[in-house]
């Protein structure tokens, strides 16, 4: 039961990755909305900052 869920569950990521993935290639309009609709499910810990634990602070993006 237990193998079952974890490869579903990987299988959901990929799947939602590579849709990710595509719309950042393809430079689609909806690659934001996607890239927040997937943070909200696949955040466990949405309180901890990753930033804060890097030993260099990232560049910001701008877009322009």
């Amino acid at each position: 039961q237990a193998h079952d869920y974890a490869i579903e569950r990987f299988r959901s990521h990929a799947e939602r990755f590579d849709c990710l993935a595509s719309a950042i290639e393809s430079g689609d309009p909806e690659g934001d909305r996607l890239a927040a609709e997937i943070g909200e499910l696949d955040n466990p810990f949405p309180a901890i900052d990753p930033c804060r634990y890097s030993p260099v602070q990232p560049t910001p993006v701008v877009r322009g």
